[in-house]
């Protein structure tokens, strides 16, 4: 998956952050400045594990094995004293790319250093660095609680998304029936519903309703299932809130779905 050279190719890697500690918060709030194959829950767990040594050095670099993959991670202070972190999910146990990540954070850290706007960090890190793609998934849904279906991507037939808005009325009976189930609880998923050769993956946070169709599940797939969810909740947070009826406000998040799913099309399927 990853690459042991030092050259600047794309760096094939399981997810990156790049983030801001502020120095003058109290509580040492931090900024994402870029993110990609993590999610903000991933991030705080992290740095929960490196805070002490974060907070007690200027700069360093860590590394921590886990089960699925190895944490990588380089810190460091910026001009304004402002402590810059960037996070690495690489292969379990690839000790043979460290150094390359060493090289990329240098990348990284003379951006920083340029007076680059967040849009060009953004770009640099795009450019520099491929995350894997899920496949086994065929559609996804994002459904109010009303039924209304705000976004939907699929593979390409005609049928399947003439049935979009009956299958919007399904899956709000199912979110009703698993508020009752689980007296409401935030957050709370109905996590799978069996059809034939797929299955109905379904999380419930926010009053919004994430339904994925699924051919085959993986754990890269799950994780990037609960990502797309934080991102479209951030993303979209006032517009749920102040819902207009406009949805084409919503389809511009089909490039960060394309980002980490491969949506197959029927004779994809294995």
């Amino acid at each position: 998956m990853t690459q042991g050279n030092h050259s600047f190719g794309k760096l094939k890697i399981f997810g990156v952050a790049l983030l801001k500690i502020l120095k003058e918060s109290p509580h040492k709030n931090f900024n994402v400045l870029y993110e990609k194959g993590i999610g903000v829950p991933m991030i705080q767990n992290i740095l929960e594990i490196f805070k002490s040594e974060i907070r007690n050095k200027i700069q360093g670099t860590s590394v921590i094995p886990l089960e699925e993959f190895t944490i990588f991670i380089t810190y460091f202070e910026n001009d304004a004293k402002d402590t810059i972190v960037i996070i690495y999910l690489d292969e379990k146990d690839n000790t043979s790319n460290y150094s390359t990540l060493y090289l990329y954070s240098k990348k990284i850290r003379k951006a920083l250093s340029s007076d680059n706007s967040l849009s060009k960090i953004a770009q640099i890190c795009d450019d520099a660095i491929e995350i894997p793609h899920a496949k086994g998934i065929t559609g996804l849904y994002v459904i109010l609680q009303s039924g209304v279906i705000i976004f939907s991507k699929t593979r390409d037939s005609v049928s399947e998304k003439l049935q979009s808005d009956l299958l919007g009325g399904f899956i709000s009976a199912l979110f009703s029936f698993s508020e009752q189930v689980i007296n409401g609880e935030s957050g709370a998923k109905l996590k799978e519903i069996n059809f034939g050769n797929q299955s109905f993956y379904t999380i419930t946070k926010n009053n919004t309703i994430f339904t994925f169709l699924v051919t085959k599940m993986s754990p890269l797939l799950q994780r990037y299932m609960y990502i797309i969810v934080d991102k479209f909740l951030d993303k979209y947070e006032h517009n749920l809130k102040h819902f207009d009826g406009d949805l084409t406000r919503f389809h511009e998040f089909n490039d960060i779905v394309d980002q980490y799913f491969i949506i197959e099309k029927k004779d994809e399927e294995k």
